[in-house]
């Protein structure tokens, strides 16, 4: 089984996203997988589904939706965090202070919890927020996960390979500090 995220704690953030990204993003194949939409509640957007305890609520602001609220909560494998949260995060260069608290103890680098930091999208002290642990070549040529991006599946947009290249460059620092670390 693997591991998921059992809560998610904001501690602060601060991301801007366009109003056309957003709603690409919430019409993309790994959204939709996910069994999310992005629907008005009043006059703010939620980015969340009825399948998972996550979401997303951004306040429009002309042609911009600033994010105002982040809910996480069992997470499995961690899909909403990682592809959706921290993609955006690194996609849009925002910034991220989170408190996760994962089902796997190891993943809870500070005894209950880890730590997440990302400084303009990207993770600050070297291992990043998620770490995914099957990955596999796509036909795009860049490494992508399997359980999120089957190959069945048409090819990417360029935002998405992008951000699939970002968190390949995160699995890849993620290995390297696990290999110094076990090292010591």
């Amino acid at each position: 089984m693997k591991p998921r995220i059992e809560s998610l704690e904001a501690l602060s953030f601060r991301l801007k996203v366009p109003l056309a990204e957003l709603e690409r993003l919430a019409e993309s194949p790994r959204v939709r997988e996910l069994g999310l939409s992005l629907e008005y509640d009043g006059t703010d957007l939620v980015l969340g589904g009825l399948l998972s305890d996550c979401a997303l609520r951004f306040r429009p602001i002309g042609t911009e939706a600033m994010l105002s609220e982040i809910n996480v909560a069992r997470d499995e494998a961690g899909l909403f965090y990682e592809q959706v949260l921290l993609a955006l995060a690194a996609r849009f260069r925002g910034d991220l202070h989170l408190k996760v608290v994962w089902s796997d103890s190891e993943r809870n680098t500070h005894g209950a919890w880890a730590e997440v930091k990302i400084s303009r999208g990207v993770a600050e002290g070297g291992p990043p927020a998620y770490a995914p642990t099957t990955v596999t070549s796509g036909s795009a040529g860049a490494e992508q996960v399997e359980a999120a991006e089957p190959e069945s599946e048409p090819t990417t947009t360029p935002e998405e390979q992008e951000i699939q290249q970002l968190l390949d460059k995160a699995r890849a620092s993620w290995d390297e500090y696990q290999r110094l670390k076990a090292g010591r």
